[in-house]
């Protein structure tokens, strides 16, 4: 469900023709998904979805403490 949530935001950015969008970690707060897992899925759904042409040129993930990032940043690392 995290990984067609974000496939469906960055579809519905590109649709309304919008450049850039913010996703937040989401799940990972009352829902309690592991920040752990919410950022591979949501990292590797961005990967995924610009697999293909696009013309959306900015994606931030938008975290609020250093905990969150550095965990993240991991994920970022690896796709990299």
């Amino acid at each position: 469900m995290l990984k067609s949530a974000v496939l469906n935001s960055l579809s519905l950015c590109e649709k309304l023709q919008f450049k850039s969008i913010g996703i937040p970690p989401i799940s990972t707060g009352i829902f309690g998904y592991p920040i752990d897992l919410a950022a591979k899925v949501i990292i590797e759904s961005i990967d995924f979805y610009f697999k293909n042409k696009s013309i959306i040129e900015n994606v931030f993930i938008v975290i609020i403490d250093d905990s969150r990032f550095e965990i993240f940043k991991r994920e970022f690392d690896i796709i990299q």
